[in-house]
């Protein structure tokens, strides 16, 4: 399950729910709260924003180590950057015998406050095995593809709580 709200402040408040056999999956311990790259190969969730009047696209990473990524495209999957952000991503993890809990707080000022936001919301499940699974709000058809506009299923105006 996940929950979103964007704030009067455009901050964006996102809670990630895993129920279910949790000893069955990979969950990273505590880390540093640090830029990271590649946090989709295992256990993390993401956000995909899409501003009305932006090119391209924002995608955001969480590691419920509390490890981070930023990007944008300039469209789909097209120059990668990595992206400033003003401060980094507060993100909380607990865990209890069946589920844990992700929240993240930030605050992404390379997206457009005035701007009318849609979301992709995400999850990608690394079980001990190795194999992953992928969620989100809304798939494409096909192969996972949170990056696809099909992807992109809530919105949220400015100033806006959902």
């Amino acid at each position: 399950m996940v929950e979103a709200a964007r704030t009067p402040e455009d901050t964006l408040q996102i809670r990630y729910i895993v129920t279910g056999a949790l000893d069955r999956i990979c969950l990273a311990g505590p880390a540093p709260s640090v830029r990271r790259d590649g946090l989709w190969r295992t256990t993390c969730f993401e956000v995909f924003i899409l501003a009305d009047d932006t090119p391209g696209y924002f995608e955001a990473n969480f590691s419920p180590s509390s490890e981070w990524a930023a990007y944008h495209f300039d469209s789909y999957r097209v120059n990668m950057k990595p992206v400033p952000v003003s401060a980094p991503p507060h993100i909380v993890t607990a865990r209890n015998d069946d589920r844990f809990i992700t929240d993240v707080q930030f605050y992404p000022s390379c997206v457009s406050p005035t701007a009318k936001w849609r979301f992709g919301l995400s999850a990608v499940i690394e079980a001990i095995d190795g194999t992953l699974s992928y969620w989100a709000l809304a798939h494409a058809p096909g192969n996972p593809d949170f990056h696809h506009l099909d992807c992109f299923a809530l919105e949220l105006a400015a100033t806006a709580l959902s």
